[in-house]
């Protein structure tokens, strides 16, 4: 194999203007739902599965409980609003926990949400769930694009 041609291939390149990596695609981070419809009962249990293919180890933020911080955003025209956010039934923070997802590795877990507890009239609609996540190196958040799981639908009638 041709030394120049190896080069191109490992390391960032300039593509039209702008530099590209071509290992760009093996560095994502998916947070994932057992699920893409959930029909409308009063708790939803969502199991979730995290799959690290960044290139680092990330930690996912607990609450009191060791569950996973999240909140759960619902698609209202073409914005994203926050409807639900997991508080611990609204015991102030004592301790923070995080849970390490190695560079290639997976963590699975199940949240509960209350029907009641969603800050919308009509709960039919599609959802996401978005969570803390920080580099386990810097202690820094991730960038938005990591934080998100998959669009659901809950409830239908759409």
């Amino acid at each position: 194999m041709d030394k120049n041609m190896l080069a191109v291939s490992i390391f960032p390149v300039e593509v039209n203007g702008s530099i590209k990596d071509p290992l760009e695609s093996a560095r994502e981070l998916d947070i994932i739902t057992d699920k893409s419809f959930y029909d409308l009962v009063d708790e939803f249990k969502i199991k979730l599965s995290v799959k690290n293919n960044l290139l680092r180890d990330v930690k996912i933020i607990n609450d009191n409980c060791r569950m996973p911080v999240f909140i759960l955003e619902k698609k209202i025209d073409e914005y994203w609003e926050r409807v639900y956010l997991s508080d611990n039934f609204g015991i102030p923070v004592r301790s923070i926990s995080q849970t390490e997802v190695v560079s290639g590795g997976s963590y699975d877990f199940e949240i509960n949400i209350y029907s009641s507890e969603i800050l919308d009239d009509d709960i039919n609609g599609y959802y996401r769930l978005r969570f803390n996540l920080i580099d386990k190196e810097s202690s820094k958040r991730l960038p938005e694009k990591y934080l998100y799981s998959n669009v659901f639908n809950i409830g239908g009638g759409l």
